[in-house]
C-alpha cells in the first residue's frame, strides 16, 4: 500500500497542459514483491526468477530500443533460458536513471502504474467479460509477466517476427486496415464492457479513477506550467517561413485553443459514446508481423500508458494524422474507416449483449471524422515535432548510443529499478518551460517533419477546415 500526496500530471498525445494534485491510497497489483519502503530493485537473477515463477539457468541482456523509437522510458531486453529448458525473451520498461526530465515525466504522470493497471488488471477484466459471453477474446497486446510502479515486464515480440513500420513513410493500405480492424474490435469490446459495468469499472482503484477523467477539462492553466497554446504559437512561426497564408489561418485558432484542444473528448457522452482509448495511437505504438510477401498478418498495440475513458475519434483522428500521409488519406480514407466500422459491428454481433450505440453507422464515422479536423489542427504540429522531428542537440539524453554487445552472466549490475523521491524530480515548469522552442528546433531540424507539417495544413485548408 502506497500512501502520500503526489503531483500527478497526465499527458495526452505528446502534449502537457496542467498538473492535478490528488491524495490517494493505491493498492498496486504486483506479481513481483517490491516493498513500499524499498527505493531500489536490482534487475538480476533473483528478480527474474520471482517474475517468472521458475528457476533460470542463463540470461542475456541487450539494449531494448534504438534512437527514433520514441519510447517514454528505458527498455532492456532479456533473453532467458529456464531450468526446464524454456526459452523466453522479455522486454523490461523502467524509469531511466540518467535523464531527470524523462524520469520526472514518467513519475509525475504515473505512466508505469497506468500501464501496469492496464496489462495486469484491465485486460483480465476484458477476458472475463468475453468468457462470460462464451466468446474467445482476441486482444492485440503482448503477454505481461509482471509490473509495479517501477517497471512493466512484457514479452518481447521481435523474436517472433514483429516489427515497427517506417514512421517517415507512413502506413500503407494493408497495414492501416490491419490496425483499424484490431482497434475496431478493441473499442467494441470496451464499449460493451463499460455499458455492462458502468462507473463501477472505474471505481475499482485510484488508477482507474485517473482514467475516468481527462485532465485537460479545466481551461485554466496554472502559472509556471506549460501552456500548450504556446507550442502552437511557436510552430506558427515555423509555418510562416514556409507559407504565410497557412500561418495566418493557424493563428486564428489561437483564441479558441482550449475549446478546440478539449473538444473531441468533451463530446464523449453528448455526441459519441464511451470506450477505452489507447490515448497515443500512432504507428510507433504498433508492431506488425508480415508474411513472405510483405503483407501484414497481425498487429500488436504497445505503450498503454495513456489509456483512459474517451471516445473512438480520439484514437481514430489522431491515428490518421500521425500514421498516414495526406496522399494516403485522399485515396484510402473511406475504405480504411469502413474496415474499422465493419470490425466494430462484427464484434458487437459476436456478443449480442447490447445494442449498437445510438446513431452508429459508417456514415456517422465518416462524417464525424471530418468534424474533428479543426480540433486536430491545434496540436498536430506538436505531435509531428515529437514523432518525426530531429531532437535538438543536448535534448536526447535517453537515446545516446550505448554498447550494442550483449551482456551475459548471472546478473546485470548496471540496471537498478528505482523509486524516486520528490526531491529527485523536476517540477513540470523546469522540464517543459522551453517546449515551444524545442518543437521549433525539432521541426526545422528534419525536412521530413517540416514537409509533413506543411502537407497536413495544406490538406486542412483544401478540406475547408479553416473556413
Amino acid at each position: 500500500m502506497l500512501q502520500g500526496h503526489l503531483s500527478l500530471v497526465y499527458l495526452p498525445p505528446q502534449l502537457m497542459v496542467l498538473s492535478i494534485k490528488i491524495d490517494y491510497h493505491i493498492l498496486f497489483s504486483l506479481k513481483v514483491p517490491v516493498e513500499a519502503s524499498s527505493m531500489e530493485q536490482k534487475l538480476d537473477k533473483d528478480f527474474l526468477e520471482s517474475l517468472l515463477g521458475q528457476k533460470i539457468s542463463s540470461m542475456k541482456f541487450a539494449q531494448g530500443s534504438k534512437k527514433g523509437d520514441n519510447v517514454a522510458g528505458a527498455l532492456t531486453t532479456i533473453s532467458v533460458e529456464t531450468v526446464s529448458g524454456e526459452n523466453l525473451t522479455l522486454i523490461i520498461k523502467f524509469i531511466p536513471p540518467e535523464d531527470p526530465v524523462v524520469r520526472s515525466y514518467i513519475v509525475n504522470f504515473s505512466l508505469m502504474e497506468i500501464e501496469g493497471e492496464f496489462y495486469g488488471s484491465i485486460i483480465e477484466d476484458i477476458q472475463k467479460f468475453s468468457a462470460s459471453h462464451n466468446v474467445p477474446p482476441e486482444l492485440p497486446f503482448a503477454k505481461c509477466y509482471g509490473h509495479s510502479d517501477l517497471f512493466v515486464a512484457l514479452e518481447d515480440l521481435r523474436p517472433r517476427g514483429y516489427r515497427m513500420a517506417d514512421k517517415y513513410v507512413g502506413l500503407n493500405a494493408s497495414e492501416t486496415s490491419c490496425v483499424l480492424k484490431s482497434l475496431g474490435s478493441f473499442h467494441a469490446l470496451t464499449y460493451m464492457l463499460l455499458q455492462e459495468e458502468g462507473d463501477k469499472f472505474f471505481q475499482k482503484n485510484a488508477l482507474r479513477q485517473l482514467m475516468l477523467e481527462f485532465p485537460w477539462k479545466s481551461k485554466e492553466v496554472g502559472d509556471g506550467y506549460l501552456k500548450t497554446s504556446e507550442m502552437l504559437r511557436d510552430l506558427i512561426e515555423v509555418m510562416a517561413e514556409q507559407n504565410q497564408d497557412y500561418a495566418n489561418k493557424l493563428e486564428k485558432l489561437l483564441p479558441d485553443f482550449h475549446p478546440l484542444f478539449l473538444g473531441i473528448w468533451e463530446n464523449t457522452d453528448e455526441k459519441y459514446f464511451p470506450v477505452l482509448c489507447h490515448g497515443d495511437f500512432w504507428m510507433n505504438n504498433f508492431l506488425f508481423k508480415y508474411d513472405s510477401e510483405g503483407e501484414p498478418t497481425d498487429v500488436k498495440f504497445i505503450d498503454m500508458q495513456q489509456v483512459h475513458r474517451g471516445n473512438i475519434f480520439e484514437d481514430l483522428s489522431y491515428f490518421f494524422m500521425t500514421s498516414t500521409t495526406p496522399k494516403f488519406r485522399e485515396e484510402h480514407l473511406k475504405p480504411s474507416l469502413k474496415a474499422y466500422y465493419d470490425s466494430f459491428v462484427e464484434t458487437l454481433n459476436k456478443f449480442r449483449c447490447c445494442p449498437a450505440p445510438k446513431g452508429f453507422s459508417f456514415e456517422f464515422i465518416h462524417e464525424t471524422y471530418f468534424t474533428t479536423l479543426k480540433n486536430m489542427a491545434v496540436f498536430v504540429g506538436g505531435a509531428i515535432a515529437f514523432q518525426l522531428g530531429a531532437i535538438p542537440p543536448g535534448q536526447d539524453e535517453t537515446s545516446k548510443e550505448k554498447p550494442k554487445e550483449e551482456k551475459e552472466g548471472k546478473g546485470n549490475e548496471d540496471i537498478i529499478l528505482r523509486r524516486y523521491k520528490p526531491e529527485e524530480l523536476l517540477p513540470p515548469e523546469a522540464s517543459y518551460d522551453d517546449i515551444g522552442l524545442f518543437c521549433q528546433m525539432s521541426v526545422r531540424g528534419d525536412p521530413r517533419a517540416l514537409q509533413r507539417f506543411v502537407d497536413i495544413i495544406e490538406e486542412f485548408d483544401n478540406l475547408g477546415v479553416f473556413s
